[in-house]
């Protein structure tokens, strides 16, 4: 801590400068670090579950991500029905998705006789489009931006699926994000202005901010080079670069204050500030870390991602506080003060008054019960989580006005044969086995909570694909029990 405190006064402009100009790349650089991180579905996928392993077969064999897709929701001038022409907007809809590079599969009412593709009371169709992997959000803007340019679509078909959804959901997140910053940076402002009592004091935590955040998205486009890190992680980024930074100037800055009270400013107050608040600082830093650290235990990407993008920003603020902090106060010297909101009477080193003080008097005179009063408030505010449920991406996270939340909540109420527990089986074996699959095929259908189950098809070679769908809602308890009591069924088939 002595090596630093020489190195923020001996150098204040050298050190000041080169933390600015890495910020400056950095946050430069943000918009092509967005660019690069992670928005797909498989994000929220294990690697080593069974699913996982499903959709890489299914992938290999027919060129179809199972996780992607787009439901093209059309509304129709007059009812139909699959004894009917298809209307012509619903051709005009097949004739787009065609176009689109990554749409492999398309399904509609009509050319596979499915009415339950059409709504109940035949005012609108659905249409499906099975994909191949994707970069969600450019192509879901594109097919977006091609039908509110078709006259005889815009107004009358709303994009939806697991793609759209998921490509909505992160433009939803980063306008979220701005919103968020626009709020709360004039609010932090202020009380930041109030808490530290001067113009000039004020403004270090932004400064602790900027440059923390700044080096984090430098640390992220790395970590893009090697792996995948999540869109969401900027959430993270922004929301514990803001915070810590203020938790860590107020440390930095407060105990720099009490130093100057009684040694003046320069580098006796610094070392002194360094080796007492800079130590609590990296002390702080490393716990949160280590907390963080522990979420690159789940084998989940979009979790994973997180970790990792929490750990670099907590390293990079206290990297920002301990060694660019105290050079910029080396610079000030005094002037941390300037522009003060309130009359300062000099500070005395060690405030002994003031409502703290008597705070932590009061603590220490009767610990025990104020102890079990603390933690009876903390067992009241955690009560809530033993009612929690547990989902995966959906649209209950959503704005109801996103198209694909449109799409999935009127699915939901006007397509009454259209299940959203689907049941997909892929079965590794060749042609001979086909009594065999037969025979599995047969023993799932008999599982209770299985709706109903299709003929296998052979994909490949050497891969059948047994599609069916489940009673309930995904992820409730009747569908759980279904599929784990389907992975019960004894078979010497690989499934």
């Amino acid at each position: 801590m002595s090596s630093l405190a020489r190195l923020a006064t001996h150098r204040p402009w050298r050190v000041l400068l080169a933390f600015l100009a890495l910020a400056a790349i950095g946050l430069g650089l943000s918009g092509a670090v967005s660019g690069r991180l992670s928005d797909g579905l498989s994000d929220y996928d294990d690697p080593a579950s069974a699913s996982t392993q499903a959709r890489v077969a299914v992938q290999r064999a027919t060129g179809i991500d199972v996780e992607e897709g787009y439901t093209l929701l059309v509304r129709l001038s007059t009812p139909a029905s699959v004894s009917s022409s298809p209307p012509a907007i619903v051709a005009e809809a097949i004739r787009v998705l065609r176009r689109r590079p990554e749409v492999v599969q398309i399904v509609d009412a009509w050319s596979q006789d499915l009415p339950e593709l059409i709504a109940n009371g035949g005012r609108s169709t659905i249409v499906v489009a099975s994909l191949r992997p994707l970069d969600e959000v450019s192509a879901v803007h594109a097919l977006q931006a091609t039908i509110d340019a078709d006259p005889l679509l815009a107004g009358h078909v709303l994009l939806g699926g697991s793609t759209a959804l998921d490509a909505q959901g992160n433009d939803q997140s980063l306008r979220d994000l701005s919103f968020a910053e626009t709020i709360a940076i004039p609010i932090l402002l202020v009380l930041m202005l109030l808490i530290f009592g001067s113009v000039v004091a004020g403004l270090l935590p932004l400064f602790g901010a900027l440059v923390s955040i700044g080096l984090t998205t430098l640390g992220l486009l790395l970590a893009t080079l090697v792996g995948d890190i999540s869109v969401y992680s900027l959430n993270l980024v922004y929301a514990l670069g803001i915070g810590l930074s203020i938790d860590f100037s107020l440390l930095m800055v407060s105990r720099y204050r009490e130093e100057m009270a009684s040694s003046g400013p320069g580098a006796a107050a610094l070392t002194r500030t360094l080796t007492t608040a800079g130590r609590t600082v990296l002390f702080s830093a490393a716990t949160v870390t280590a907390a963080l650290g522990c979420l690159l235990l789940f084998p989940i990407p979009a979790i994973s991602s997180m970790g990792l993008a929490g750990m670099i920003v907590t390293v990079a603020s206290a990297v920002s506080a301990v060694v660019a902090l105290p050079a910029l106060l080396a610079l000030l010297g005094a002037r941390v003060d300037a522009l003060s909101v309130r009359r300062r009477h000099g500070a005395p080193a060690v405030n002994t008054g003031g409502w703290w003080a008597r705070l932590a008097r009061g603590v220490m005179r009767h610990p025990a019960p104020i102890a079990l009063v603390v933690a009876l408030v903390l067992v009241g505010a955690g009560a809530p989580v033993l009612g929690v449920q547990f989902t995966g991406y959906s649209t209950k996270g959503l704005p109801a006005g996103l198209p694909a939340v449109k799409v999935d909540n009127i699915v939901a109420a006007g397509y009454s044969d259209v299940s959203d527990s689907p049941l997909q089986l892929i079965v590794r074996a060749g042609p001979s086995a086909a009594s065999a699959v037969a025979a599995y095929v047969s023993a799932v259908a008999r599982v209770p909570g299985v709706a109903a189950i299709e003929k296998p098809t052979m994909i490949s070679s050497d891969l059948w694909e047994i599609n069916g769908t489940l009673r309930g809602t995904t992820l409730s308890s009747t569908a759980e029990d279904a599929v784990s009591a389907v992975n019960r069924i004894p078979t010497s088939l690989t499934v």
